[in-house]
């Protein structure tokens, strides 16, 4: 009887267990709808694109053309001794990267392909397809490897993570199957490969790693890899290497003798690698330039002694909790020290102040890129304007070779320094053009412009704006950062006096709609403790303030470093280090043209104002005033790849996807084509090319139904080592600022709405989340910010999406400074501002605060959670506040105005929740089973209780 009772008793439990699981299940339902919505209307319906003409798998196919010829104009030629072009013959692919190409990376560049499908194409097909044989040995070695490998790691080059093992091994484990190889073929192309991606950056010693050595950082070569070139290099007798890699790499190896020819081809992409292959038989003249310096020693640089990240050691005190502002996080910092000198801007300085050599330290200058034939460049025309004029040179570009080929001009100016001045480079970018197709004897002219102001500097110390100094500015027509095309005389433009650009002096900047002006000293200050040890970088004293001399031969991961105690405590005793308050509630002053109001019937939907781009019309205040403050949380909050259905205005739901390389959606469970890496995109110095491939990517979301789209990234090069380099353009912002322009123009013709990437400093990936990042306001303008800017002016981007990190103590969301006083106010931005994904459910709102993103004049929430409030989301600091709900209501126009002038009110998918059903179905189905379970439970025991007890009593 007791052994009866027990099983009842366990049986009971497990069901009241089984119950509240079910509880669980449906409240995470509930709390993911969206989400679960969004995924099945991507696995279960189909977008009806009978009105766009075209098929989603249509535009993913012509995406696939573009990805090849983007690859075909970005891929560079570094070195070729006349063996290339080649006829095609037998080769030997060799290395691991041969056989699994680095496509793209990880992260928010990936899609769910490995290379496996039909959309995505290997050497061996490219190869083959331009009637090349390639020897098989290698590739099944390889494929053997990786079938018998410990693949927990994804793989070297597996979109799902990264891996920075090694899997060249060593020769002696495969040497008889390279024999085997170069018995068949007499022309070897060896394959160098490099990963990178999101959460991580690459590694600075690879002790720890497969095949890695200890000493030696991820973007050298290994000793495995040295001694597969040894042995190729002295059994072939042509040597084509190919660096697939994102990333720049120290090259010094390509110097030697028998390496007959080498091409840099980044991320390809899905069909990239065909535009690779027929630049090495000569289908395709290469005319890519390198968008980033490639010198012999990467830690030349002084940013690589502060790339990745340090931490706080006092990081513990950081308190900004008193003011509802969770401030500890993983206290990890970085100091920009080299001030603007990043890339060719400090090889260039360096060289010419006499710091260094420049040959010997530098192999591939920034803009450098071979060609099969020569061209001839004339200046018939220049124009300087007034003080807010522009600048025009018209050169004439003739093809002089046997080929036809595309060429690159590139315009370069030196301005005047004065020690103790504002900091200059001694060369900077100012325009660039790229002509068409010329055959031989063919010429184009090409006109390459820029604003007169855009020679100004930014003096942070003195005047606190832009400055253009008095003197002599010098201009010429270079082949990169290093050379002057010969031929070509420099033009001289004379200041004669010193040129402010505030309101006491010459006035704004052509293109600003308010005066740049100081708004970040305390950035520019630094953290109370590295500023007094590590100071910027100067040109007039490079031995002096050089982080390698400063710093003691130390890399920042490796010091020990306090923050100051005056900045913990400008952080504990304010909004968690942000420049807004909520003391300043009460001078609020919403952007609406009628009094804010919730729940009014005003008769409107968001179909009345499809379409409708006046947005100074009090219509958008009525439109936004139908809503209830719950619905206004719930828009500002359900953005997690999209934004909610809100039933006041009927406003369906919509989706947004990631990333750079193209439409990728977990969320959507739809994955459009990978094009090539975005620094791919940058050096073929097309403009037009990378318009077209926004046209494109605009093309497949509209197809899809999807209407946002989380790109393109525009952060910097800060240096070699950033994860996430293949993830944005270029180390310069004029190229990555005019990239990202047209990018974002092309894809926004298509009526979707960009959010460009990550606003902004997020220039490494290692301890990311509240990363405090210093620098002065020089740098941050001039070489950070300005690729958005471009964005934003020229490109009209739409979208801003906020990064992880801090500048200075502000997290970037929160930043007044960064997002109103710049971005909105200077730049004349009237988007959105939507924060990087967070879930206060897994504790990641202590890298945002929805409360103080809204004081700084930002938008939405990319919450994994919908209508989230209370900690981690808004609270009643706002929605229990008029002033409060004013803030909720801007952000809302903002958003329902791009929304209502985008692709979603044309074309959208089917997002009724089919699946509740299901789940109510399953629901009843369970709670039924369960309840006839328990009964079965309590009445089988008891009826069989009942005859034993009456048995006995028979007896």
């Amino acid at each position: 009887m007791k052994r009866l009772k027990l099983k009842r008793g366990i049986g009971i439990a497990l069901i009241a267990i089984f119950m509240i699981f079910l509880m669980v299940a449906d409240f995470l339902c509930y709390q993911y709808n969206t989400v679960i919505t969004r995924w099945w209307s991507g696995t279960f319906t189909k977008t009806d694109t009978t009105q766009l003409g075209y098929t989603a798998d249509e535009a993913k196919e012509k995406g696939a053309k573009l990805t090849q010829e983007t690859e075909s104009e970005g891929a560079v030629l570094l070195k070729n001794n006349g063996l290339l072009p080649m006829e095609a013959g037998n080769v030997s692919l060799i290395g691991y990267g041969s056989y699994d190409p680095m496509y793209i990376g990880c992260g928010s560049v990936a899609q769910s392909d490995d290379g496996s499908s039909s959309n995505f194409i290997n050497y061996y097909t490219a190869f083959e397809n331009d009637g090349f044989t390639c020897s098989t040995e290698l590739y099944d070695y390889y494929n053997e490897q990786k079938d018998s490998r410990d693949n927990t790691g994804g793989g070297m080059f597996n979109m799902n993570g990264s891996d920075f093992n090694i899997y060249d091994n060593p020769l002696s484990e495969y040497q008889d199957v390279m024999d085997n190889a170069a018995k068949s073929a007499d022309t070897a192309v060896v394959v160098i490969s490099r990963t990178g991606g999101e959460g991580s950056d690459e590694p600075l010693d690879m002790a720890d790693y497969d095949n890695g050595d200890a000493g030696k950082h991820y973007l050298e070569l290994q000793d495995t890899e040295r001694e597969m070139l040894d042995y190729v290099e002295a059994n072939y007798e042509n040597v084509v290497v190919v660096i697939n890699s994102s990333n720049a790499m120290e090259l010094g190896f390509l110097e030697e003798e028998n390496i007959d020819a080498a091409i840099w081809i980044g991320g390809p992409g899905s069909q990239g690698l065909q535009g690779v292959a027929d630049i090495i038989c000569g289908k395709t003249n290469p005319s890519g330039k390198l968008a980033d310096t490639y010198a012999y020693d990467l830690t030349t640089s002084p940013a690589y002694y502060t790339c990745t990240a340090g931490t706080y050691t006092n990081y513990d005190e950081f308190d900004g909790s008193a003011n509802g502002y969770d401030n500890k996080v993983d206290g990890g910092m970085t100091w920009y020290a080299e001030g603007i000198y990043v890339g060719y801007r400090y090889y260039e300085t360096a060289a010419a102040e006499g710091y260094i050599d420049y040959d010997e330290t530098v192999q591939y200058p920034f803009g450098y890129g071979l060609s099969y034939t020569t061209f001839d460049w004339e200046i018939t025309n220049q124009k300087f304007g007034d003080t807010h004029g522009e600048i025009s040179v018209d050169v004439k570009v003739t093809n002089t070779g046997d080929v036809a080929g595309k060429d690159v001009v590139e315009l370069y100016y030196t301005p005047p320094y004065y020690e103790g001045g504002i900091e200059k480079s001694e060369k900077v970018l100012g325009a660039f053009a790229k002509t068409s197709e010329l055959d031989p004897g063919e010429s184009e002219t090409v006109t390459l412009t820029m604003n007169v102001d855009d020679i100004a500097s930014y003096d942070y110390t003195g005047e606190k704006c832009y400055v253009a100094d008095e003197g002599t500015y010098k201009f010429n027509l270079q082949t990169d950062s290093h050379n002057i095309k010969e031929g070509c005389d420099t033009i001289e433009y004379k200041v004669d006096e010193k040129r402010v650009y505030n309101d006491s002096g010459v006035g704004k900047r052509s293109t600003d709609e308010t005066v740049a002006e100081n708004h970040f000293d305390e950035v520019s200050a630094g953290d109370g403790n590295l500023n007094n040890t590590i100071p910027y970088v100067s040109r007039a004293d490079f031995e002096g303030t050089m982080p390698q001399n400063t710093m003691g031969g130390k890399h920042i991961t490796e010091m020990s470093v306090a923050l100051g105690d005056d900045v913990v405590d400008r952080i504990n005793n304010s909004e968690g280090g942000s420049d807004v308050s909520y003391d300043d509630d009460d001078n609020y002053k919403t952007s609406s043209k009628i009094k804010v109001e919730t729940e009014q019937d005003n008769g409107l939907t968001v179909e009345d104002l499809a379409g409708y781009e006046e947005w100074d019309d009090e219509v958008w205040d009525q439109l936004v005033n139908q809503m209830s403050v719950d619905e206004m949380v719930e828009l500002l909050s359900d953005c997690a790849y999209g934004t909610p259905e809100i039933s006041s205005i009927k406003k369906a739901l919509a989706t947004d996807v990631d990333g750079p390389a193209g439409v990728s959606s977990a969320n959507l469970n739809y994955y459009g084509n990978e094009y090539t890496a975005e620094v791919v995109m940058a050096s073929t110095w097309n403009t037009d090319l990378i318009n077209q491939v926004g046209q494109n990517i605009g093309q497949e979301c509209k197809a899809a139904g999807i209407s946002g789209w989380y790109a393109p990234g525009a952060n910097t090069h800060r240096s070699p080592f950033n994860g996430r380099n293949g993830e944005y353009y270029s180390e310069d912002p004029l190229l990555a600022g005019k990239m990202a322009a047209a990018e974002t123009s092309g894809a926004q013709s298509e009526g979707i709405y960009v959010y460009m990437k990550h606003f902004a400093g997020n220039d490494q990936d290692s301890k990311r989340g509240g990363l405090y990042t210093w620098m002065n306001e020089q740098a941050l303008r001039e070489i950070y910010l300005s690729p958005f800017e471009a964005a934003v002016k020229e490109g009209g981007a739409k979208g801003v999406m906020e990064a992880y990190n801090r500048i200075g103590t502000m997290e970037c969301s929160t930043s007044y400074a960064l997002n109103t006083e710049v971005l909105r106010n200077e730049w004349g931005f009237t988007g959105v501002c939507i924060t990087d994904g967070f879930n206060p459910m897994f504790g990641s709102e202590k890298y945002n605060s929805p409360d103080l993103q809204l004081r700084a004049n930002g938008s939405a929430m990319l919450l994994f959670t919908g209508g989230y409030t209370g900690e981690g989301g808004l609270t009643e600091k706002t929605t229990g506040s008029q002033a409060g709900i004013e803030m909720m209501h801007d952000a809302c126009k903002r958003l329902l105005y791009i929304y209502c002038n985008s692709s979603a009110m044309e074309i959208s998918r089917d997002y009724t929740p089919y699946w509740i059903g299901f789940l109510a179905l399953l629901n009843v189905i369970l709670v039924i089973g369960s309840a006839l379970s328990g009964v079965f439970l309590i009445y089988k025991p008891a009826k069989k209780a009942k005859a034993a007890k009456n048995a006995e009593q028979g007896k």
